[in-house]
């Protein structure tokens, strides 16, 4: 090696260690935001099994009533997310879901009573297309809980 190569070896040698220091401090970073990401994770999962559920009062029982007219392609996927979101949030009683079939002409009626057989906390209610007609059947659910409390 000659003395004019001198620079141009150091050069490369300062290169190649600024080169290797990134490379360790990107590699240093990856491995740390994936210790990151593995305790959220870990966090979420031991708060999904560990989280208490709100409960609600014998005293009071909350209802949810669902008014639904020709909607058989889309009842029991939404039934079931009902289900599924309440679920987290309160365990379900019987007779807390009520779905009131506002005089379909398709098959929401059969799917929402099948739903009715299999769940105890659906109820299915049934009324013509009259705005009064579902009034009146809303009150009777009202009442009915009223009774039971």
């Amino acid at each position: 090696m000659q003395a004019a190569d001198l620079p141009a070896a150091l050069l490369n040698l300062w290169g190649l260690v600024l080169y290797m220091f990134w490379m360790n401090a990107l590699f240093s970073l990856i491995v740390i935001l994936a210790i990151y990401g593995l305790f959220i994770i870990i966090a979420s999962v031991l708060e999904h099994f560990f989280r208490k559920r709100k409960s609600i009062p014998d005293e009071k029982c909350l209802k949810m009533i669902v008014a639904v007219k020709d909607a058989e392609e889309h009842i029991e996927g939404v039934a079931n997310e009902i289900i599924r979101n309440w679920w987290n949030t309160f365990p379900l009683k019987e007779g807390m879901l009520y779905f009131c079939d506002c005089g379909s002409t398709d098959d929401t009626y059969k799917i929402l009573e099948r739903l009715e057989e299999s769940q105890p906390f659906i109820r299915v209610v049934y009324s013509t297309n009259h705005k009064d007609d579902l009034a009146e059947n809303i009150a009777e659910i009202l009442e009915f809980n009223d009774e039971q409390t």
